[in-house]
């Protein structure tokens, strides 16, 4: 997931239109995660989720605890499912290099990247995103 947060320390631009992009960006990154999530097994995206709520160490903890409720079949229908979870991450990493990249003129603009979080937060369904937005950004302060 450190790749999906890294692309959030957005740049310094004069004469941009930043709350517009900002605007842009945020719906284009949740309209593009909702879509990608939409192939994912339920109980990958909570895996996600925790993930992305919790951190790394509690959402193992907390898969591994739900695996070792499922029978035997179902944990071989799930490991069949974690290709999809692979391409959800390049998926991600393809969308950053290509889609957002438009937006690289705001690398290190942290009035871009707050407009975004909270544009983000305000789309409804958006809330999976609006988190990793923020960990992503907070993540690039504790870097500065």
């Amino acid at each position: 997931m450190a790749v999906i947060l890294s692309p959030l320390s957005f740049a310094q631009a004069d004469s941009l239109n930043v709350e517009e992009d900002a605007k842009n960006a945020a719906l284009q990154f949740c309209t593009f995660f909702e879509a990608a999530l939409a192939d994912i097994p339920p109980i990958l995206v909570v895996m996600l989720t925790d993930y992305v709520e919790l951190g790394e160490e509690q959402a193992q903890e907390n898969f591994m605890a739900s695996l070792a409720q499922m029978s035997s079949k179902e944990q071989e229908d799930l490991m069949g499912e974690l290709p999809k979870l692979e391409k959800f991450t390049a998926s991600m990493d393809a969308f950053f290099e290509e889609d957002m990249k438009q937006y690289n003129v705001y690398q290190e603009n942290s009035e871009f990247a707050m407009l975004m979080i909270t544009e983000a937060e305000s789309i409804p369904g958006c809330e999976m995103p609006s988190i990793i937005l923020k960990k992503g950004y907070e993540e690039v302060q504790d870097e500065n």
